[in-house]
């Protein structure tokens, strides 16, 4: 009697804990950049998400190959999983400019981790983190790319681990690690995190204002510009003339081939100008409104190298002005670059007149 009662307990104590146990989460979907190939693992609702983000992937891989450890169950994929067309970018800036990198897509965040030595890399996927943070309010966009030095890049980073089947006896005693379970963790990096692009400084009635401690602008884009805003631009005054503008990808300041025919008109314009007409304005756009060091590096660089088109062709350097323009707003010109002739000055109704003819019988 006395077994009965404690089996019916013990029983009952183990329907209970069944039912108040927590369910497991959706598994996470890790996209994984090893040395030798690259992992995928987590779960997808169905095999067309599963394929294009497989293919996402290999496109971005380069020479390197993909192990796809993905797994097919609607009941463990994340219910609002971001769309591939939305990570593609990240993907392949991962593959190209990173070291050991990672993304990690969880149901409340977004992350990113990698080594570079470039804070122009940290600033693009600060930027790319951004416009996702803004499409999925219920996610949290982390950036954990940290900066090395040159030398750290160089250092050798971890093969993807494969398991061994039947493995010959090793000729001494293992060590037992209680925690690494592959084997003995590697020499630590010494990495520090980004360090703080603006620096508060005072100003008189207790103001703070921010100044740029370091510049992100590489040696061969810097033309030292002029920083203008829209609303204060030369041709609102009318005297300049706007010619057809160049359009940029997303984050990028490479010109395009199907671009050059803008770039040729310009430049066959700018040869018709008089010697003393004045300088002519290469003006560059962010890709979105507002002030940030990376959008005025991004616009100055895109004036940059169409400046650098139309130098080539024999036109003076001296005759061009790079400017990088900053907005608060939509503009129709956000991701391009707009080039400014100044227009011929326009003559009076006096000088305009012809001179008067003289009376028969006047001195000449």
């Amino acid at each position: 009697m006395l077994y009965r009662r404690l089996s019916a307990l013990l029983l009952g104590a183990g329907m209970v804990a069944g039912l108040g146990a927590a369910e497991p989460g959706p598994d996470p979907i890790q996209v994984r950049f090893w040395a030798d190939e690259i992992e995928v693992t987590g779960a997808m609702p169905d095999k067309r998400t599963a394929h294009r983000w497989l293919m996402a992937i290999f496109a971005a891989q380069g020479r390197r190959g993909v192990c796809d450890r993905l797994t097919i169950d609607p009941g463990r994929a994340m219910i609002e999983l971001p769309s591939i067309d939305e990570m593609a970018g990240l993907i392949l800036e991962l593959s190209l400019s990173t070291t050991d990198g990672c993304l990690t897509i969880t149901p409340g965040s977004i992350a990113v981790s990698g080594l570079t030595d470039s804070q122009v890399t940290h600033a693009a996927f600060a930027a790319r983190l951004q416009l996702i943070d803004g499409r999925h309010a219920g996610r949290l966009a982390v950036n954990r790319i940290c900066i090395v030095t040159e030398d750290e890049l160089k250092l050798a980073y971890p093969n993807r681990p494969r398991p061994v089947l039947n493995p010959e006896p090793l000729p001494i005693a293992p060590v037992l690690l209680a925690d690494a379970e592959l084997g003995p963790p590697p020499a630590p990096l010494i990495a520090a995190p980004i360090a703080q692009a603006l620096v508060a400084q005072p100003l008189a009635a207790g103001v703070m204002t921010a100044t740029a401690a370091a510049s992100v602008l590489p040696p061969a884009l810097t033309p030292s510009p002029t920083v203008v805003e829209p609303a204060a631009a030369p041709d609102k005054a009318g005297a300049f003339e706007a010619l057809a503008p160049v359009g940029f990808e997303q984050n990028t300041y490479l010109v395009r081939s199907d671009q050059f025919r803008p770039i040729d008109a310009a430049i066959d314009r700018i040869r018709a100008l008089p010697a003393d007409a004045g300088p002519v304005v290469v003006r560059g756009y962010p890709d979105e409104p507002g002030r940030y060091e990376f959008g005025t590096w991004l616009g100055q660089s895109r004036a940059a190298s169409v400046s650098k088109l139309i130098e080539e062709a024999g036109i003076p350097v001296e005759r061009l002005r790079i400017e990088a323009a900053q907005t608060r707003r939509r503009d129709p010109h956000l991701g391009k670059v707009v080039i400014l002739i100044p227009k011929p000055p326009t003559m009076t109704a006096v000088e305009a007149s012809p001179p008067p003819v003289p009376a028969p019988g006047d001195p000449m």
